[in-house]
């Protein structure tokens, strides 16, 4: 690393410069960024989901993946043109994730019986 200096008139010394920007003799260029501690924190390992956010996520997870397996068909065929087949798995990738949306809705609807 090289320091310039800057001379005033009749070659006088004025402040170093570190480039083109002044700095302090015992200046630390890394103090002047600022940290994100909180949002790197905020995932601590004391902050995990609790056991009712994970079953809620173990009883959507059919839903996930037929969700996931659509986007993949769709992934497929982003840079080409969908060939037969490819519409086939879209359309059947489709269905699984709307049956696995319906599957959880039935499930997590509230049983009525008769004259309830």
């Amino acid at each position: 690393m090289f320091r310039l200096q800057r001379r005033g008139s009749r070659g006088a010394t004025r402040e170093p410069l570190f480039g083109p920007f002044p700095c302090e003799r015992n200046h630390d260029p890394m103090s002047d960024i600022v940290t994100v501690q909180t949002a790197v924190t905020a995932f601590a390992d004391w902050n995990e989901p609790t056991d009712a956010e994970l079953d809620a996520i173990e009883h959507e997870m059919p839903v996930i993946l037929a969700d996931i397996e659509l986007l993949d068909a769709h992934i497929v065929t982003l840079d080409r043109t969908p060939t037969e087949i490819d519409e086939r798995r879209i359309r059947r990738a489709r269905r699984k994730a709307l049956a696995a949306r319906v599957g959880l809705t039935n499930l997590s609807a509230p049983a009525s019986g008769v004259g309830a």
